[in-house]
């Protein structure tokens, strides 16, 4: 086990013990989420975190590490808030000290964040994977609809 994913687990402890949320803790976690997101699409054999597989892999990591009760949404605010860390920590040192400890929840501080530097256009700009997502469920829902032909598919064998 990573040492990464060891604090991540002592500061989930720490926040749902407390009740009390801490921006480092939170950012342990999303470190730690970091290693299951990678070890999950590993074990899926994805190079994107989609898919079945995925989904699977990911719960049994969660369960394995004690991090399952992590509501999905804080995971991904999380996750966000550790892919622009340096531009949101350095947005925070900014802020006075009541504001600091008042956002250092994951969803208060990614749209106070946005708010606050317009990096809007950011948070809501598609990411690639969602792509990959509808493709995906294009898929299944035309192999679960076999009626549905193209029109080439359509056309006469001669």
């Amino acid at each position: 086990m990573s040492d990464a994913v060891i604090a991540g687990k002592a500061a989930w402890r720490r926040l749902r013990d407390r009740e009390k949320s801490s921006w480092e803790d939170w950012m342990l976690i999303a470190e730690a989420l970091v290693v299951g997101r990678t070890r999950a699409m590993m074990t899926a054999q994805r190079n994107k975190p989609v898919g079945t597989l995925y989904v699977r892999a990911i719960g049994q990591w969660l369960k394995q590490n004690d991090l399952h009760e992590i509501n999905p949404a804080e995971r991904y605010r999380a996750m966000l808030c550790l892919e622009r860390r340096e531009e949101i920590e350095t947005w925070r040192a900014g802020l006075d000290e009541a504001k600091r400890r008042k956002w250092n929840y994951p969803a208060a501080v990614w749209a106070h964040w946005c708010r606050h530097t317009k990096a809007k256009e950011a948070a809501d700009a598609p990411r690639q994977h969602d792509a990959v997502t509808q493709r995906e469920a294009d898929l299944v829902f035309q192999r679960s609809h076999p009626t549905r032909r193209t029109e080439d598919e359509r056309k006469p064998i001669l």
